[in-house]
């Protein structure tokens, strides 16, 4: 079927289809069976951003085929993908961005491993595990020696900017490194293991320039990667132009690694804090807080953290309270949001945290957050006897919308019923 339309005007519709943010993969499928010439132009979208499955993904539920792709992101079948690989071999040069969930369906399977070495212009990877099988995790030390090279040479292409790992446990380092061009950096319940230098990490070896870097669960892991060094004296990572760091600190050393680790950093615009681990890692916060850089403390537009205040910890609870943990920042100068988590254990006595409530609304008034716009604070109420709606309503500052104070501010209230 031939088109009346201008060719160009036909590639702007697709163009505009195609807007990262706002991609229409569904409309772009249909227009791309419209027109011969059309199916190269929409293909190059429609695959832009995939998640590969199991070869058992349609055959386990027809439901799943995907005929109509979602707006996020391509869900195929290894076996749909050797398909169109070979009838249409440039199918797999327009993948930008690739999630892969490694599972037991198919951390054996020669044809994943075969597609992955078909990879080279990969922008986006993120490599993930299902959770974990009866026999236990499957992690990065138990995937077969084809598939942990197949994976490594994807991690290390040079146009891999985005790199997320989760619930993979130890990666040694020789497997990962160099990272050439990655900016963004998510590591999610997995690290790394010291290993010696490859026959890759040369003396023209550069570090990659981090502007993201995520971690959770297990600040300590990652400390062989910011440790390690190239034989020509430079960092694996550096980390002069972060501008968004989270962590998930959940022990003394995490604190103190966590809290050495923020005192380095100077270009800080987005600082989150607001999943500690488990136990009393949201008690760390405050000193971490304590040695942000000076230099962080004036560029820093958002801040999230959560606190936990109840009848778990109750000695200490006073030092996790959201003005406690404020105050022991130094001054922000740019601060524009702050987002606060609290988890309110029952029984609890609100009245502390109503009388916390009114010394935070006077010290978000300061001159210091001149140049505050939003406050989110979200409220859960938690334990065996939780607040009811009534007592919940009751509360004053549950109503309040904005700062007595400072009426230029916004208060986002968030809370469980």
């Amino acid at each position: 079927m031939s088109s009346s339309l201008p060719f160009d005007i036909l590639q702007g519709i697709v163009q505009a289809l195609s807007a990262p943010k706002t991609i229409d993969r569904a409309t772009l499928f249909k227009l791309s069976m419209t027109c011969r010439s059309l199916l190269p132009v929409c293909r190059k979208h429609i695959f832009s951003a995939i998640s590969l499955q199991p070869r058992s993904f349609d055959v386990d539920d027809p439901a799943k085929k995907p005929q109509v792709p979602n707006q996020n992101q391509l869900r195929i079948s290894i076996t749909n993908m050797e398909l169109l690989t070979t009838s249409s071999p440039s199918i797999i040069d327009w993948v930008r961005s690739l999630h892969l969930e490694i599972s037991i369906a198919n951390v054996h399977d020669a044809g994943l491993v075969h597609l992955l070495d078909k990879v080279h212009f990969l922008e986006k990877f993120l490599l993930s595990n299902l959770p974990s099988p009866p026999d236990g995790p499957l992690l990065w030390t138990k995937f077969p020696n084809t598939l942990q090279v197949a994976l490594s040479r994807v991690i290390k292409l040079k146009s891999v900017s985005y790199l997320t790992l989760s619930n993979l446990g130890i990666i040694p380092l020789s497997l990962i490194l160099p990272l050439s061009n990655v900016t963004h950096l998510g590591v999610f319940s997995s690290g790394f293991s010291l290993s010696s230098p490859n026959h890759e990490w040369g003396l023209n070896t550069a570090p990659a320039s981090l502007k993201s870097f995520c971690i959770q669960r297990g600040f300590s892991s990652v400390l062989p990667l910011l440790e390690t060094r190239y034989p020509n004296g430079s960092p694996a990572v550096d980390l002069s132009d972060l501008t968004l760091f989270s962590l998930e600190p959940e022990s003394d050393l995490e604190e103190h690694a966590a809290a050495t680790f923020l005192e380095k950093l100077t270009s800080l615009q987005t600082l989150d804090m607001s999943s500690p681990g488990a136990g009393r890692g949201y008690l760390s916060i405050p000193n971490i807080l304590k040695r942000i850089h000076p230099q962080s403390a004036e560029t820093l537009k958002v801040l999230w953290f959560q606190t936990n205040f109840g009848n778990i910890y109750p000695l200490s609870d006073i030092e996790s309270l959201p003005t406690t943990v404020l105050k022991s920042m130094p001054k922000m100068g740019s601060i524009l949001k702050i987002a606060i988590t609290i988890n309110v254990i029952s029984p609890a006595k609100e009245e502390v945290l109503i009388k916390d409530f009114s010394e935070l609304d006077t010290l978000l008034a300061s001159p210091q957050y001149a140049s505050l716009q939003v406050v989110y604070i979200f409220l859960y109420f938690i334990g065996p006897t939780p607040l009811s709606r009534a007592e919940l309503n009751a509360i004053p500052f549950v109503h309040m919308k904005r700062l007595s104070h400072n009426p230029s501010v916004e208060l986002i209230y968030q809370a469980n019923k």
